[in-house]
């Protein structure tokens, strides 16, 4: 195992989600699941907020139990047994299955990113046709775009910049699309091909471990941020007039 991996392990395990911030008590044992209204209101919903958020925390645990069973395959950072054609070694083989799973996962976090601000700032957007990158290039622009649209729609979009292997690079985002894209339209980007299909040379487990993994930790800290305005907001109007929310 190499630094750069150990690096992200310790990245990984400093996140701190919490499963139960959202919940609204009734009692000590009890509390309340949602509820429903036949009105479109004009301010957020607490039970939408949570039901999103709960799929973001299921999300974050099979995206890190992923992470742990990719880094346990024992990658090389050397990249003595790195082959661009022909066989794969069987630990890097196995790495790449969880680095899919990953990339998956985390490309549905940032549609869930988009999703609470969706429904916390209320502009409306119809689920089915929210698209992460759209909806924060358009909650950015003019003079009322949103401070933290434009700081998420910047990551977004920057450009590629490889650094020291302990360092966080830029373009991760960029990355981790393509390699999504890639499994999609494409063939897998485990696999390296020279055709009319395309064109491509498979990377090392590990450099996609790294690109996807810092994605991850990209998209942890920008929901951190907005469930920090949603708890704000549910002090300040709290749901039935009564609430206990559980802090960590």
């Amino acid at each position: 195992m190499g630094k750069s991996v150990e690096w992200l392990k310790t990245k990984v395990k400093s996140i701190s989600l919490n499963e139960k911030i959202f919940q609204i008590f009734l009692g000590e044992d009890c509390y309340v699941i949602g509820a429903l209204s036949q009105k479109d209101g004009a301010t957020p919903n607490i039970f939408s907020l949570a039901t999103i958020y709960d799929s973001i925390y299921d999300i974050h645990k099979k995206v890190e139990f992923s992470f742990y069973s990719a880094c346990a395959c024992d990658l090389s950072e050397s990249l003595e047994d790195y082959r661009m054609f022909g066989p794969v070694q069987k630990n890097e083989k196995t790495a790449e299955y969880y680095i899919e799973n990953m990339a998956f996962r985390v490309g549905t976090l940032w549609d869930l990113l988009a999703q609470l601000y969706n429904e916390l700032w209320q502009i409306k957007t119809p689920i089915n046709k929210l698209f992460c990158t759209e909806f924060f290039h358009n909650t950015s622009q003019g003079k009322r775009g949103r401070p933290a649209a434009k700081t998420i729609y910047a990551y977004l979009v920057e450009e590629d910049e490889v650094k020291e292997e302990t360092e966080s690079w830029k373009g991760n985002h960029t990355y981790a699309k393509e390699y999504r894209d890639q499994m999609t339209h494409r063939n897998a980007p485990s696999i390296s091909s020279i055709s009319p299909f395309n064109t491509a040379i498979r990377p090392p487990a590990v450099f996609s471990l790294k690109r996807i993994t810092e994605d991850y930790l990209q998209v942890i800290a920008f929901i951190t941020g907005a469930v920090t305005e949603i708890s704000s907001y549910i002090v300040e109007h709290p749901p039935f007039g009564m609430q206990e929310i559980v802090w960590d």
